[in-house]
């Protein structure tokens, strides 16, 4: 079992969400009820609203950008300590895993060294830090001990990730060696609270998702067929963590309206991120932690201007350079270029002949979506507004229009599925490969059976035991697949 769960997003309804381990968005069709079509209808409409929202700010921010590339380095950095090792010791790990112990664990280290070897166990620490700043940035979850600071743990993740991107086949970053790197952030991480509830990066994601759904529900329409979606939708952001940036916000002096608080989202979603964003240099984690960014642009935004029921792209330039005046924060900018590609096809066909690797493929996506973040703003910001007005009919069909505005790879009911404009052995290619690389973490830290939950149900059990024997080479560990 792991000891963390797989990290998603998903919607209230519990029908769909996207899987961060596999880049796939899950939705349950389910059968629609005869009696109510049109809630049904416009219920599934909202449902992909709120979980492609998801996949727009997680590929289209810099917090989004810095999980991708920490999720990566950890996968590299398990990949090639295996890679390392002769058969042997592949074998000594093996055991250790089928007796109930993780390669890389959480708790007590004082045995690493000499269970797992000196070189083993600092590889097992660089991992966990990489680990452990991904799901702090996420979830702010330190549920697990570790043997040494956490601020040393958040640095040493952030340089490490930092790193892999200068190495060969990477996007070539200039580093400005450990001790520089490895001492960004000057102050120790704090997670943040509202009444006594912790917002996270993942509930400023998720609140941005649902006052999209509302948005999409608030059309007369939907209003006048099926008005207990938007009741529902209200209540979600009124009864469960998803709403509690709105609710802080709304117990402010000045309340503002709930476009400003997407464009605060959008602000604390966007920190400046070392490596991608400066080289050398130091921040304050409240600069860096989207939590601590929403805080501080809640407390000293202009209370007298609200952003508009339509915004523009310069109205919202121009407020989101305001925040940076009022607040003393940067707004996070992508300082190197992060992809050589000129299409998802392109970039696909890389992956497939072995050109790049799933890594290649995430950069394409997010130099694309943060190129829309600089000139286009509002159709990251405020994507719910994308799918009403004149700009819901090219939406309609937006893969002819766009490849990665929006998912390319789903699960329909527990269907592998994918863009009209990619083939089949593309989308597998991708499929695969991120399957690949996230087991990684079922390998390293985990003791069960290889887990599969993050990957169609058909695509499973197509694909499923030749995952799990490529693994088992790779990684020289018995695992079988466990549907």
């Amino acid at each position: 079992m792991l000891e963390l769960p797989a990290p998603s997003l998903s919607s209230c309804s519990g029908h769909a969400n996207l899987s961060l381990r596999s880049q796939i968005l899950f939705d349950e069709d389910g059968d629609p009820d005869p009696d109510n079509i049109w809630s049904a209808l416009f219920g599934w409409h909202a449902r992909r609203v709120h979980e492609c929202g998801h996949w727009v700010r997680y590929h289209g921010t810099t917090i989004g950008l810095a999980l991708t590339t920490l999720r990566d380095a950890r996968d590299r950095t398990a990949q090639s300590v295996f890679a390392e090792l002769d058969a042997a010791d592949k074998r000594h790990l093996s055991d250790l895993r089928r007796g109930g112990r993780g390669i890389f664990r959480f708790g007590n280290h004082d045995d690493d060294p000499s269970t797992l070897g000196e070189d083993i166990a600092l590889w097992a620490q660089i991992w966990l830090d990489l680990y452990y700043t991904y799901h702090f940035l996420l979830d702010a979850e330190p549920l697990h001990n570790l043997g040494w600071g956490v601020g040393d743990a958040v640095n040493g993740g952030l340089a490490d990730a930092w790193l892999h991107l200068t190495m060969k086949n990477g996007p070539g970053l200039p580093y400005p060696g450990n001790d520089a790197a490895r001492s960004c952030i000057v102050d120790e991480p704090t997670a943040s609270a509202f009444r006594g509830c912790p917002i996270t990066t993942r509930c400023l994601l998720e609140c941005a998702s649902s006052l999209d759904e509302l948005r999409v529900l608030s059309h007369s329409i939907v209003r006048d067929n099926a008005p207990d979606l938007q009741r529902m939708a209200v209540m979600a952001l009124a009864g469960t963590d998803y709403g509690l940036p709105v609710r802080a916000a709304l117990e402010t002096n000045h309340p503002p309206s709930m476009n400003t608080v997407l464009a605060l989202i959008d602000f604390a979603l966007n920190p400046p991120i070392p490596g991608i964003s400066f080289g050398e240099g130091r921040m304050a984690w409240a600069e860096l932690y989207p939590p601590q960014r929403f805080e501080l642009a809640l407390l000293f935004r202009d209370p007298q201007f609200d952003i508009s029921p339509d915004p523009t792209s310069d109205e919202l330039l121009h407020y989101r350079r305001s925040l940076e005046v009022q607040t003393g924060l940067r707004y996070g900018v992508v300082a190197h270029p992060l992809s050589s590609s000129h299409s998802l096809s392109a970039v696909l066909d890389d992956l497939d002949q072995g050109r790049c690797g799933v890594r290649g493929v995430l950069l394409y996506i997010a130099s694309t979506m943060l190129a829309y973040r600089d000139n286009d703003p509002g159709l990251i910001s405020h994507f719910g507004a994308v799918f009403q007005g004149d700009e819901a009919v090219r939406m309609l069909d937006y893969h002819e229009w766009n490849d990665v505005l929006l998912p390319f790879v789903e699960d329909r009911g527990g269907k592998f599925s994918y863009a009209a404009h990619l083939d089949e052995r593309s989308a597998l290619a991708f499929a695969s490969q991120v399957a690949g690389a996230a087991a990684t973490d079922d390998v390293v830290n985990g003791v069960g059976p290889l887990t599969l939950d993050h990957l169609p149900r058909d695509f499973g059990q197509r694909f499923g035991d030749q995952l799990a024997y490529e693994i088992s080479q790779r990684f020289g560990v018995e695992v079988s697949a466990a549907l």
